[in-house]
């Protein structure tokens, strides 16, 4: 299987702070109401139930209910990316099979966490076009991204997104603009306030 990237969904339905008991059941009106970008990550630790949602979902109408319509996207925890390669990779498959999704649209590093964050991208580009269309990064300064790219071989996949809080209060068009001059797509959580 060989999957060629495509561009991230503009609007997705975050994982983050679900109860594992109520995963299910947000994730499958999620999906009714139109939604097809997830993101999830292992941290989150409602992954599995969020699979179910998925698998329920193909199965119950599979000639209009595609894997190609969903965007997933995962990302690896810090404790992980401290632990090195051997961790990283089995956090990887551990979220595919919990997510039940048979590949990602997009893995990400989650922190760039110093010292560490490059053996764990490092540990992922083996990934790329058979388990993942495409690996990013998540939190990453204009610092980060240098020191990581710096880590790279020619020719290794360079991270096709960078995910950060981006809204009205945080705007960061520096960092914004830096990230699209380098041609990754900048994708923002937590755009509108919180309490709107």
């Amino acid at each position: 299987m060989s999957l060629t990237p495509i561009p991230v969904p503009p609007i997705g339905f975050g994982l983050y702070l679900i109860a594992a008991d109520r995963t299910y059941e947000c994730v499958m009106n999620a999906l009714r109401a139109g939604y097809r970008h997830f993101d999830s990550a292992s941290f989150y630790k409602n992954e599995a139930q969020a699979g179910n949602a998925f698998e329920a979902w193909l199965r119950s109408d599979p000639e209009n209910n595609k894997r190609d319509d969903l965007f997933i996207v995962g990302k690896v925890w810090t404790t992980e990316i401290v632990a090195g390669a051997s961790a990283v990779r089995a956090s990887f498959e551990k979220s595919l099979s919990d997510l039940k999704i048979g590949f990602f649209d997009m893995f990400m590093i989650h922190w760039p966490v110093p010292g560490h964050h490059t053996g764990a991208y490092l540990a992922l580009v083996d990934k790329v076009g058979t388990e993942t269309r495409a690996l990013g990064v998540s939190n990453y300064s204009a610092a980060d991204y240098d020191e990581l790219v710096a880590g790279l071989e020619e020719g290794m996949p360079r991270p096709a997104c960078c995910q950060m809080e981006v809204s009205p209060y945080m705007w960061r068009a520096t960092l914004v603009d830096f990230f699209k001059n380098k041609g990754m797509q900048v994708v923002g959580y937590k755009p509108p306030p919180q309490g709107l």
